[in-house]
């Protein structure tokens, strides 16, 4: 499949505006401002306090927001373009749901220099409809996130929450209901590590990852939970197009085209994930177009028409220690439809899967080879594997 490459020139997406703020204060005797720390600025819950704190703040500054305040935006945040820390402590931060609120992203993080820390912020509401990058956070440079919230932002364009062309980590975050045109809550051209973070209903409305979308570098996804998340063509979770390594991850009821849970087109290593209940044309759980190898995996009660647990397209698919069963395709392949090089060990199980013509465990098209290394397939319907008797290992009943 011929792959796209989406990258534009991110320099007129990125904006100078300074930040215009209305906030509003929760919390009553609890927001009282602690004396101030040595290196670092109480921001005040009251009008401009944060667009004026980003401004004024020298590098390596540290920002600590009120907490159960939450920062209402009419413009976006001045553009960080060296260190800053920015300690939420709860708070939010906001672009105005008022009538006429221009389009924005909230923070911007310049690429020569910027590196911006953001801890326990909750982040609402960024960008709008009008080309926009990361409707939360547009950068070139560094971020790192340590817990939060992402909720309804609209890349428009490049991430519906987050558009990263340099290196961005993400660790116990929460991304809601975000939206992008490619990548519902990510989009990544550049260095992606994300551990133990939440992708809930997130939407990659024009067909490329509906929570993350990556495309050059690399990305390490860890221990980290994909729920409900929805795009038009490639990846209900996540589309992949360069190196990923996916670990301890679950999958739960996201939709794509191709690759219900994870559409891969690049070179990808899976450990210790579980795909339960995706949706998709091809590849209910997987759909992989190029060399993947998957470890100790679970694939059940996903469906498709062709490959209800796994469609194996281009490439090389090593599969090691894995569960495929309780898979459904209306046509072929329940558990695997396999197009390319399939390879198994003796622990891999394709158990109790069924199609509605045939190859109810493994279908294997004339491109396709199968190299089963005594893998136990059985108790598939209508039959385990088809064509018949051209896989080696694998009886047909």
């Amino acid at each position: 499949m011929t792959q796209m490459r989406l990258k534009a020139a991110t320099a007129a997406a990125r904006t100078a505006a300074a930040g215009v703020a209305a906030v509003l204060c929760l919390g009553g005797a609890q927001t009282a401002l602690a004396a101030p720390r040595p290196g670092a600025s109480d921001v005040p819950c009251n009008p401009t306090a944060l667009p004026t704190a980003v401004l004024d703040a020298a590098s390596g500054a540290t920002l600590y927001l009120t907490p159960g305040c939450t920062y209402v935006l009419t413009a976006g945040l001045p553009p960080i373009t060296d260190t800053l820390t920015i300690d939420g402590r709860g708070a939010t931060v906001e672009r105005s749901y008022a009538s006429g609120t221009t389009d924005f992203s909230i923070f911007t993080v310049d690429a020569m220099g910027g590196d911006l820390n953001l801890n326990n912020v909750n982040v609402r509401h960024g960008g709008g409809d009008t080309d926009t990058y990361g409707g939360a956070i547009n950068s070139g440079g560094t971020v790192a996130i340590d817990g939060g919230t992402f909720r309804n932002s609209d890349g428009d364009k490049y991430g519906g929450a987050i558009y990263n062309d340099g290196s961005l980590t993400v660790r116990n975050a929460a991304f809601l209901d975000n939206a992008g045109t490619y990548a519902g809550a990510i989009y990544s051209y550049g260095h992606l590590a994300v551990t133990g973070t939440s992708f809930t209903g997130n939407t990659g409305s024009d067909g490329y990852g509906g929570a993350i979308y990556t495309e050059a570098v690399s990305a390490q996804i860890a221990d980290s939970k994909f729920t409900d998340n929805s795009t038009d063509y490639e990846g209900g979770a996540i589309g992949n197009d360069y190196n990923m390594t996916l670990t301890g991850s679950t999958f739960t009821g996201n939709e794509a085209e191709y690759g219900g849970g994870v559409y891969t087109g690049g070179i990808t290593t899976m450990s210790g994930d579980t795909f339960t209940s995706n949706d998709a044309a091809f590849g209910g759980g997987l759909y992989n177009g190029s060399d993947t190898t998957v470890d100790n995996s679970t694939f059940t009660h996903n469906a498709s028409y062709y490959g209800g647990g796994i469609q194996n397209a281009m490439g090389r698919l090593e599969i090691q220690h894995d569960l495929i069963s309780l898979n459904t395709a209306t046509d072929e392949g329940g558990g695997i439809f396999n197009g390319a090089a399939l390879t198994t060990d003796s622990t891999f199980t394709v158990k109790d899967n069924s199609a509605g013509i045939g190859g109810g465990g493994i279908f294997n098209n004339s491109a396709g080879s199968v190299n089963l290394f005594y893998a136990q397939v059985s108790g598939n319907s209508p039959d385990n594997c088809e064509p018949v008797n051209t896989i080696g290992g694998c009886d047909s009943y």
